[in-house]
C-alpha cells in the first residue's frame, strides 16, 4: 500500500517539471496547486478508505473473538451441566442398587451402615454439615425414625405438627429447607430437613430421592427387625 503514496508524493514533486505555461489563461502557479492537492486529496482519500477497512476489520475481529468466547463460555457450562447430571445420575443409580445390599445388612443386624452412603450425598448436596430425616406416621402424628447427621439442634428440634402443617413438597421454614418424599407408603411419610446454606437450591428433585430413599430403607428395616405376626394355626390351638 506504500507504494500508492510513493507515487502520489513523487508526481506531486515533479510537478513543477510536468506543468509548463498556463492553461485556458490560468497561471501555472495555479495549475501546478491545483495538480499537488489533486495529488493530496487521492492520497487523503485513499488513506482514508484504507483506515476504515482497517476499523472494519479490527471490529469484525473483535466479534469474532467476543463469540468464540460467548462459544468457548456456553460449551464450558454445556460441559459442567452434563458432568453435574451425570454425577446425579450416577449417585442415583448408586442409591438404587444398594437396596438390595441394605436388604442384606439388614438381615445381618447392621443397621448402622446402611444410611452411611444416603447420609453422605445429603451432606454433599445441601452443603451443609446438619441434616434430620424423618419418618412420621401421618395420621398418629408420630415419628418412627429418625437418621441425623451434626450438631445442628434446629433439625432436630422442629415440631412435628410443623413439618406435617404443609403439603408442599419443598420449602423453607425458619432458614431450614424441608423436603417430603413426593409420595407416602400408607401413613407413613418421610421429611428431610437441612440448614439452608445458599441463597437458592438447584436439586429440588435430589431432596425429594434422598426423603424416598430414606423412606424405602425405613421399611426395609421394618420388613426384617419387627417381630413376626402370630400364624393363625398358633391362635386356633390356644383358643381350644
Amino acid at each position: 500500500m506504500h507504494w500508492i503514496y510513493l507515487i502520489l508524493f513523487g508526481f506531486a514533486v515533479i510537478t513543477p517539471e510536468l506543468v509548463r505555461g498556463k492553461f485556458s489563461d490560468i497561471p501555472e502557479e495555479s495549475v501546478e496547486a491545483i495538480v499537488i492537492f489533486l495529488f493530496g486529496a487521492i492520497g487523503y482519500f485513499i488513506y482514508f478508505a484504507k483506515d476504515r477497512a482497517v476499523v472494519r476489520h479490527l471490529s469484525e475481529k473483535l466479534q469474532l473473538q467476543r463469540e468464540r468466547h460467548d462459544i468457548t463460555r456456553d460449551l464450558s457450562d454445556s460441559y459442567s451441566y452434563i458432568g453435574e447430571v451425570n454425577r446425579k445420575m450416577d449417585l442415583m443409580m448408586s442409591l438404587v442398587l444398594d437396596l438390595p445390599d441394605a436388604a442384606v445388612l439388614f438381615r445381618k443386624g447392621e443397621k448402622k451402615n446402611v444410611y452411611q452412603s444416603l447420609a453422605k450425598a445429603i451432606l454433599l448436596f445441601s452443603k451443609s454439615d446438619s441434616f434430620s430425616l424423618r419418618i412420621i406416621d401421618r395420621g398418629r402424628k408420630k415419628l418412627e425414625k429418625e437418621i441425623r447427621e451434626g450438631k445442628d439442634e434446629g433439625c432436630f428440634s422442629m415440631p412435628i405438627e410443623t413439618l406435617l402443617a404443609s403439603e408442599q413438597v419443598f420449602r423453607e421454614e425458619g432458614g431450614y429447607v424441608i423436603a417430603r418424599s413426593p409420595k407416602s407408603i400408607g401413613p407413613y411419610s418421610s421429611y428431610l430437613v437441612f440448614p439452608k446454606a445458599v441463597n437458592r437450591h438447584e436439586d429440588r428433585e435430589m431432596f425429594e430421592a434422598f426423603a424416598t430413599e430414606g423412606l424405602l430403607l425405613f421399611f426395609l428395616e421394618k420388613e426384617h427387625f419387627s417381630p413376626p405376626a402370630p400364624r393363625k394355626d398358633h391362635i386356633g390351638k390356644k383358643a381350644s
